[in-house]
């Protein structure tokens, strides 16, 4: 069968052209490839990881599929009924072949076999298994029909579905030479832009680009965020570890699309606590995974008989610590305490992944201990926040661990030995919101110090400068005023 397809458009000196040819369905039946996108289980900061996800298509959806069928068998009957005429899909097809041998031009026609060299040879669906998958399981129960005491032969309405079936030609757009995530990046730009499909699938695709390929922020936004959410869900050190429902698969509590969409703000605003213009922001991409990793390991310890735990049905939820509102209201907190310990200093600077990595835990768990003692009130099944409000409970329940935390300051006030010396410490909050420290020199008493406001009186540059003034200490140096330490 002699099928011609024109090259329509595409880079005639790389060879990745997009052809377009209407197919028959009869030839193409038997010469498409249907694939699926793996399970989302690996960890991308594992370096040692090295399978990565073969295809970028969803699953199937056999509801979807049977809808499909429907539609194109009442279409078909229609038209015979002179009810309407059958136009089934508007759209084409997208399929995707690759032939290392090529040498065409723009304006060739080429002969569709040319580009399935062999039996084996198949076209891989980039948008369209659905409607392909339908037409072929409508296509068999009519041909099977044939064996049954009832055979399509004997029934007009079967006998002309069989007929419209073996006419029938796809309108199809090829992609020739288009690698993996070539492929993935037009299927996501077909399904995001121009339909609405699960927002779980738009992020995993994206997480398939190639890293050395991203060269825009947005793009890199929804690469990392992915990243992260991965890590969160499959790295053993993670108390997160299976709670998240990757592409509606697993037992998670909360889904991958509302953990991406809650940190991305993150990535692509410039307001945001991981934003960076610069092209080596994929290399701290190990950092923002490490930082959500401890925070959430914090959160867990201070509540540890509300967390999620694993039984043989599966997750018993005892609060809404990882579900939407929960997890919502955390992933704000973990920007406020982003700014509270590490300030709005990039991860590029001297000191800062060093403090992430030794400093940090103990800094956020000092600021957020207040909590400890009202879990049940902020995570409670039978809290005020346990409701069905979006956005507006998660808001509420954000404002409320910060009101905490802010008011229950005072508790944090100690005292610290340093080279066998007591130093006090303490910090405050005015009427206006207006965070200042004192710390004690070597002979002055902590109630006789003036209070110290760092940075236009912010928390952060408050649990910076200490810390700063801490080491000054140790080291026996006179407190001044200083940068971040390392």
């Amino acid at each position: 069968m002699k099928i011609d397809a024109k090259v329509i458009g595409g880079d005639v000196e790389s060879q990745k052209l997009i052809l377009q040819a209407n197919i028959p369905f009869v030839f193409l039946r038997d010469k498409v490839k249907f694939t699926h996108m793996k399970d989302d289980l690996d960890d991308p900061m594992n370096d040692n990881d090295t399978e990565s996800q073969e295809y970028y298509q969803r699953r199937v959806d056999s509801k979807r599929i049977a809808t499909i069928k429907k539609h194109i068998r009442d279409s078909i009957l229609n038209q015979k009924k002179g009810k309407s005429v059958c136009v089934l899909f508007p759209t084409a097809l997208l399929l995707a072949t690759s032939r290392e041998d090529s040498a065409y031009h723009d304006q060739t026609s080429i002969n569709i076999e040319n580009l399935l060299p062999s039996e084996e040879s198949r076209f891989y669906i980039v948008d369209g298994q659905h409607r392909m998958q339908a037409m072929i399981e409508l296509f068999e129960e009519v041909v099977d029909s044939e064996t049954s005491l009832f055979p399509a032969s004997d029934d007009p309405d079967l006998a002309y579905i069989l007929d419209f079936l073996n006419k029938y030609e796809f309108n199809c757009s090829i992609l020739l030479n288009f690698d993996l995530w070539e492929q993935a990046k037009i299927f996501a730009d077909i399904n995001f832009k121009q339909k609405t499909v699960d927002k779980s699938l738009y992020y995993a695709i994206y997480g398939l680009l190639d890293p050395d390929a991203i060269n825009d922020i947005q793009t890199s936004a929804i690469f990392i965020s992915h990243s992260i959410v991965k890590h969160l869900n499959n790295n053993v050190r993670s108390p997160l570890i299976g709670l998240v429902k990757m592409l509606k698969n697993g037992r998670g509590t909360v889904s991958q699309a509302f953990m991406a969409d809650s940190l991305i703000k993150n990535l692509q605003s410039r307001r945001g606590i991981w934003f960076s213009e610069s092209t080596t922001i994929l290399e701290k991409v190990p950092y923002f995974a490490e930082e959500s990793v401890k925070f959430f390991n914090i959160i867990k310890s201070l509540f540890p008989s509300l967390w999620p735990q694993e039984t043989l049905d599966g997750i018993e939820s005892k609060s809404i610590l990882t579900k939407t509102t929960g997890m919502g209201a955390l992933l704000r907190l973990l920007v406020y305490v982003h700014k509270a310990t590490l300030g709005n200093y990039q991860y590029d600077q001297p000191g800062v992944r060093q403090y992430l990595l030794k400093k940090y835990m103990e800094d956020a768990k000092w600021l957020m201990s207040p909590l400890k003692e009202y879990g049940e009130e902020l995570f409670g099944l039978n809290g005020i926040y346990s409701g069905t409000g979006g956005k507006g409970l998660e808001s509420k329940l954000y404002r409320r661990m910060v009101e905490i935390i802010e008011k229950g300051l005072p508790i944090l006030n100690g005292k610290k030995i340093v080279n066998g010396i007591e130093v006090g410490i303490a910090i405050c909050r005015d009427s206006e919101g207006i965070f200042s420290f004192r710390l004690s020199h070597y002979f002055q008493n902590l109630d006789q110090m003036a209070p110290y406001r760092p940075g236009g009186g912010s928390l952060g540059e408050c649990m910076y400068q200490l810390r700063s003034r801490l080491s000054l200490y140790f080291n026996q140096v006179e407190p001044s005023a200083s940068a971040h330490p390392t």
